[in-house]
């Protein structure tokens, strides 16, 4: 966020010292470059369970997580200020999940998953220049995604331990629409960034597996069907790019 604002002056200053007006992206221009994003993150939450028939329990979980994205595109500008392109996207994520309910029933579990997600899509963004080196960006995106998740834990239930793996391998598709800014330090070089985005995203579980210690070995097929729509913004959505210009 700190960066934004160091961004944002620096428009600001550059349009108050110099006066300049804003200048289009001309056609035929290509562009290549990319963005990157990182965040961490960690909750806390309890509750107690009780009852006229039923015994009374704690229960507490704790989850920790980072997730990493590198995303890089290539476009050209069909139009003045218009670009379409391509793009991929990489994301790496990582959580701990910790459960416990006592002390009339001694359970706790404990989850660490692994999410590998990969996109290969099309894209087109349009370039609002409101000075020669500030200007504000939207980039409407669609492709295809593949997600693979792996998970590995341990359950404890009174006197009795076991351990467990699963993995689960979801393909589908997505949309979205993201708002940016892009300041220019020199005429063929910008650097970008957004806060989030509005997306739609189609997922279909292609293959599910699961084993434990205990003898259950379960491994199923394509099923499950699930789409969403997602609004975020904020700082757990930050992407920071850079992007080089050739021919402007």
């Amino acid at each position: 966020m700190n960066f934004m604002k160091k961004i944002l002056l620096l428009a600001v200053l550059s349009t108050g010292a110099q006066g300049l007006h804003a200048q289009s992206i001309a056609a035929g221009t290509v562009s290549l470059g990319g963005s990157v994003g990182y965040n961490q993150y960690s909750g806390e939450s309890s509750s107690r369970t009780s009852g006229n028939n039923a015994p009374n329990f704690n229960n507490s979980s704790e989850t920790t997580g980072k997730q990493f994205y590198l995303l890089p595109a290539i476009s050209y500008f069909v139009a003045d200020n218009l670009a379409v392109g391509l793009a991929l996207g990489y994301a790496n994520a990582k959580r701990t999940d910790n459960s416990a309910s006592n002390p009339t029933r001694s359970y706790t579990q404990y989850n660490q998953t692994t999410a590998i997600m990969l996109r290969a899509g099309a894209f087109a963004q349009y370039y609002k220049m409101l000075t020669v080196q500030f200007g504000l960006t939207g980039r409407l995106g669609a492709g295809y995604q593949r997600q693979k998740e792996d998970r590995n834990g341990s359950i404890v239930d009174n006197a009795t331990t076991y351990y467990f793996t699963s993995t689960n391998t979801n393909t589908g598709y997505y949309a979205d629409l993201t708002p940016g800014i892009v300041f220019f330090p020199v005429p063929k070089f910008g650097v970008s960034a957004s806060i989030g985005a509005l997306s739609f995203n189609h997922y279909s579980l292609t293959n599910s597996s699961y084993n434990d210690t205990t003898g259950n070995n379960v491994s199923e097929g394509a099923k499950n069907d699930s789409n969403a729509f997602a609004a975020t913004f904020g700082l757990d959505s930050f992407l920071l790019g850079g992007t080089y210009y050739f021919g402007r």
